[in-house]
């Protein structure tokens, strides 16, 4: 992690906020009544930035609002 950061390369923190789909990819949706829809509920693979430049997008699941 210190090497990551010393190159000005940066996680992108992810579960709990809001999908975005500039920084995340969704591979899997979960139905849920107790949640707000898009929101992240998990990561499967990390996403990270160089600066402000997208170097790989996280690949999370998202939920969606149960009806």
């Amino acid at each position: 992690d210190k090497f990551l950061q010393k190159e000005g390369i940066t996680y992108i923190d992810c579960k709990g906020k809001p999908f975005d789909y500039q920084l995340h990819n969704a591979v899997s949706t979960i139905e849920q009544s107790d949640c707000v829809d898009g929101t992240i509920l998990d990561e499967i693979k990390k996403g990270y930035l160089v600066g402000e430049k997208l170097l790989r997008p996280a690949h999370v699941i998202v939920a969606k609002k149960k009806q």
